[in-house]
């Protein structure tokens, strides 16, 4: 059995001594992982506890347990696709993934938050057309070829990117499992080893 461990990444925990020293000791019992989470901001009058209004970013914080490990398994459950452009996504995960030595998982999801929606300018409907395209960008940014895409919602010009590691993406629901195929199919599993 495959055992993660919860990368502090919120509230009074979210300190760079707590984070190394959980990093380094989930390492050293054996853990498989240590998975953070996305969260931008707390609107006035969401129903959410304290420790959830202040969060580090995950791709920040798995870089810095990343520095403090050399084998533990680093992953963010869900990156909420809407509220970042999927080159910079690709960019960003591809750099964890390489810095870490190919130890980043990235686990994908739609969002839900009407202020996050609306603090970064994104639109989540259509939902799921939305969200095939931009997986469809992921699959070319991460390929080994020349990238380029024009679609409804997103437009790369022909480009190249340094190739990032095939590491699985999470699923967060059926619906999402069903789209991760597009990325390295392998949605939501890694192999034993």
């Amino acid at each position: 059995m495959l055992i993660s461990f919860g990368c502090p990444v919120s509230g009074a925990w979210a300190r760079p001594e707590t984070l190394t020293t959980i990093a380094r000791q989930a390492e050293e019992y054996g853990y498989h992982g240590l998975w953070a989470f996305q969260r931008l901001l707390v609107g006035r009058g969401q129903d959410l506890a304290s420790v959830y209004h202040s969060v580090l970013d995950p791709i920040v914080a798995l870089t810095w347990a990343a520095a403090a490990t050399s084998r533990i398994r680093l992953g963010v459950s869900v990156i909420n696709l809407p509220y970042v452009s999927p080159a910079y996504l690709a960019k960003q995960a591809g750099s964890l993934d390489r810095l870490s030595g190919g130890r980043f998982d990235l686990g994908l999801g739609t969002g839900w938050s009407e202020t996050e929606f609306a603090a970064t300018g994104s639109d989540p409907n259509p939902r799921g057309p939305r969200t095939e395209e931009y997986l469809e960008v992921l699959k070319a940014l991460f390929g080994d070829d020349e990238a380029e895409f024009t679609g409804r919602f997103y437009r790369i010009p022909p480009s190249r990117m340094a190739r990032r590691r095939r590491s699985a993406v999470a699923r967060r629901s059926c619906s999402a499992g069903r789209r991760t195929r597009h990325c390295d199919g392998r949605a939501g599993s890694r192999p034993a080893g």
